[in-house]
């Protein structure tokens, strides 16, 4: 071959020149597929070439051993937590040890990355928590990425979620017209994938309050106060409703009644105190309940305020709830009267 032939040997659909694709036939997929599993394990390839005479490729591959890592049997996707800062990242690849590469990348860039391993688990997964972006590999056993991206293309909840095609083929006509955002060539270059994320990263998402209060109409209006102060809300009727929606997101503030059905504000406070993931969410106490001494040392912990019901107006309700977020907000644990708590 010539040195021009040599120079497109590696590339994708390509022969020498068209003469040897007429006389022998060939996608010339074989030379670009063996390139990419030579860097997939830190390796390289190589050509030698003497027009007229032959053709010599070396490979050279690193000596240490490799570990298999087994693929898991698909699994039913678990609820994870989406915090409230990070922009996150759902990473879709049969492969772990890809998956786990990627997830490590993306990490050190700031993004809260989540993954799965196969079809069904990525659309449940995109709908569950409904990330900010997410990057999809096309070749999958069973459903592939195509089926994927369609899946989440035609959900109303998720269809405007970007979505980043990863392929070792270069089908991005396809991937554009199936309503792809992004289209990447394996092996992945990391300032490549991390540049395109990065235009994906949205304006830091709001301030998140929980409100645990089994009264509706108490639970709505401290929804709107909050909504007034430019935070997002969730309500909860009970403890065990409020653990429900803290495995699906981490709020920067808990509001929380103490007398609930199922399971009241004591138990809940025991509940969060379990986990090191919970146990530091700052807690505003809103209560009808004439606390004991034996009450307050039960609470104890990460307690902010505890406010008593029908105590206070809602204009003074307001104010002190502005205080306590603003206080949040500057990264504080202060008080409105000064204090630390």
């Amino acid at each position: 071959m010539t040195s021009e032939q040599m120079s497109k040997i590696f590339q994708v659909f390509t022969q020498a020149d068209a003469s040897t694709t007429r006389k022998f036939g060939g996608s010339g997929l074989g030379l670009a597929i063996t390139k990419s599993f030579c860097s997939m394990m830190g390796g390289m390839i190589s050509v030698e070439s003497k027009q007229g005479e032959g053709t010599v490729f070396k490979v050279l591959l690193p000596t240490t051993q490799i570990v298999k890592v087994k693929q898991p049997p698909p699994q039913e996707p678990q609820r994870q937590v989406h915090d409230t800062c990070e922009p996150s990242v759902l990473v879709v690849d049969d492969d772990p040890a890809v998956s786990d590469l990627l997830e490590r990348m993306l990490t050190k860039e700031g993004f809260r990355v989540y993954t799965a391993l196969d079809a069904k688990t990525a659309v449940q997964m995109a709908v569950d928590l409904k990330p900010d972006v997410i990057t999809l590999d096309v070749m999958m056993p069973g459903k592939d990425g195509w089926a994927v991206l369609e899946a989440v293309r035609s959900d109303p909840c998720v269809s405007e979620i970007p979505v980043v095609m990863i392929s070792m083929i270069d089908e991005r006509q396809m991937a554009f017209a199936l309503g792809a955002s992004e289209y990447i060539i394996k092996p992945v270059d990391k300032k490549c994938l991390t540049s395109i994320l990065a235009k994906y990263k949205k304006i830091q998402r709001p301030n998140l309050a929980l409100i645990v209060e089994d009264d509706k109409n108490a639970s709505h209006l401290l929804c709107r106060i909050i909504k007034r102060l430019g935070w997002e809300a969730d309500e909860a009727e009970n403890g065990t409703e409020a653990l429900r929606i803290l495995s699906l997101r981490i709020p920067d503030i808990i509001i929380l009644d103490l007398m609930m059905p199922q399971m009241d504000g004591f138990q809940f406070i025991g509940e969060l105190r379990k986990s090191r993931q919970y146990s530091t969410i700052p807690i505003v106490v809103n209560t009808a309940k004439e606390l004991t001494m034996e009450d307050k040392i039960e609470l104890g912990g990460n307690i902010e305020r505890i406010i008593q019901k029908g105590g206070v107006s809602t204009g003074e309700l307001t104010d002190i709830i502005k205080g306590l977020l603003r206080n949040k907000r500057g990264g504080t644990n202060e008080d409105t009267s000064g204090g630390r708590r």
